[in-house]
């Protein structure tokens, strides 16, 4: 029994997963919950405004870079426009 392994999945350090992100991001603001679009579509689904992004992707890479390097697609969730904060797990967004 490896206690040490146990808490760091328990915490979700040992098994890599506070690193993962999916095509979303959700963000709380003070009037709305955001879902903004912050991975590529297909495979290799890069980060946008990654190494990878540049490498895989660079005409997508250089759009983003000469449009400011903002993320610009966003979709809003249109229930209670006031979110305090956003905390992913798994498949289930908790606002």
């Amino acid at each position: 029994n490896d206690n040490n392994a146990w808490m760091a999945q328990l915490l979700l350090q040992g098994t890599n997963f506070v690193n993962f992100m999916g095509r979303y991001v959700y963000v709380a603001s003070d009037d709305a919950l955001e879902a903004v679009v912050a991975t590529e579509r297909t495979e290799p689904q890069a980060v946008i405004g990654s190494t990878l992004q540049k490498i895989a992707y660079p005409s997508n890479y250089q759009n983003f870079v000469s449009g400011g390097r903002e993320l610009r697609e966003a979709y809003e969730h249109k229930g209670n426009p006031r979110a305090l904060q956003v905390q992913l797990r798994g498949e289930y967004a908790y606002v």
